[in-house]
């Protein structure tokens, strides 16, 4: 798909699965849920793996960012399956901090192809370099999305895992190798796109130039937002506290 609709089918549509098990299958069917559960959980756990094993194979930004979209979902999953006040409170503010990160690494991903006209990580090199400005916002939401303290990618996954520790265990004590498979593959993409030496011979960076200040002013925007959520997250979980317990009631 296009950057732009990549943009809110990953921002949004991906939610709507999240937001139909909440609304129908949770609500609708709390003793058919909790016989599921950690079958739930687990189906979560393997696709967090998943996913992270994929985007390391991966050479294809866009797939990349696209696998760590699943991954986060596995995430959103996971904390949905503790059936607790804790755990779809967590989920829910993962959903919104996903939203908020995927939407600007779709972003910059999708103009740099524009630019360039390659997806491949292999093919580029050295952009911090070319255009270092919108570059550090890149890095930025990479670091959010592996989970940088003080931004909403933190807050999201340790909530969840604390939730499903509470509920499932010591099983969920591999949970946390996720997210470092998810740095490893993001930390190796920066390495040789943005970090690496710069690719003179390749014609397609010739044309890079930096965003003007309006849409650099867009994407502040993006991470002013999720560093806010993540330094404040009341504001977030506020929102639905109070929905969240009556679900939760549903399970006591």
């Amino acid at each position: 798909a296009p950057s732009p609709i990549s943009v809110f089918l990953a921002g949004l549509l991906l939610k709507m699965g999240a937001y139909g098990l909440l609304r129908w299958e949770i609500f609708l069917f709390p003793q058919a849920t909790k016989f599921f559960a950690p079958l739930m959980a687990v189906i979560a756990v393997l696709t967090i793996f998943y996913a992270g094993f994929r985007a390391l194979a991966e050479d294809h930004i866009k797939r990349m960012v696209a696998y760590s979209s699943i991954n986060h979902m596995g995430f959103v999953l996971l904390g949905l399956s503790a059936l607790t006040a804790a755990g779809i409170s967590s989920a829910l503010y993962e959903m919104v901090g996903h939203a908020l990160i995927i939407s600007i690494l779709f972003m910059i991903a999708g103009y740099i192809h524009h630019k360039t006209h390659t997806w491949y990580i292999s093919e580029l090199g050295g952009l911090m370099r070319k255009i270092p400005g919108l570059m550090t916002m890149f890095v930025i939401g990479v670091l959010a999305a592996v989970g940088l303290p003080g931004t909403a990618g933190f807050v999201g996954e340790l909530t969840v895992m604390l939730a499903a520790f509470d509920y499932y265990g010591w099983i969920m004590i591999i949970v946390p190798l996720a997210s470092a498979l998810s740095a490893g593959f993001f930390m190796w993409m920066l390495q040789r796109a943005v970090f690496g030496p710069l690719r003179e011979s390749f014609e397609g960076l010739k044309s890079l130039k930096e965003l003007p200040f309006v849409e650099n002013l867009a994407l502040a925007m993006y991470i002013a937002a999720f560093i806010f959520v993540g330094i404040v997250p009341s504001v977030v979980f506020n929102l639905y506290n109070g929905s969240v317990d009556i679900f939760a009631q549903l399970f006591k």
